[in-house]
């Protein structure tokens, strides 16, 4: 790398910040491992089973479906989502 007008001492920096800018495909891979492992499971399962099936993939993802899940399994927790909040004068 040539380093027009630039001091010899400056070299040093220059090739520093080369060397930091260098994409680290390992280690950026390993940090989205997740996100590319979803994306690639959506694609799969659009290939396959189209959108009903990505669909129903979401849904196992899904928060507020678990929660509805966890509610619809515990009785007395539904009644008292149901009941009216008391009124406050």
């Amino acid at each position: 790398m040539k380093y027009d007008g630039y001091d010899q001492s400056a070299k040093a920096q220059f090739d520093a910040l080369a060397e930091a800018l260098k994409p680290d495909f390992r280690r950026d891979f390993e940090r989205e491992k997740k996100q590319i492992r979803q994306l690639a499971e959506v694609e799969i399962v659009r290939r396959y089973y189209h959108q009903r099936g990505v669909a129903e993939y979401g849904l196992r993802e899904d928060a507020c479906v678990a929660r509805a899940i966890e509610v619809l399994q515990h009785p007395d927790e539904y009644r008292r989502i149901l009941q009216p909040a008391p009124n406050k004068k």
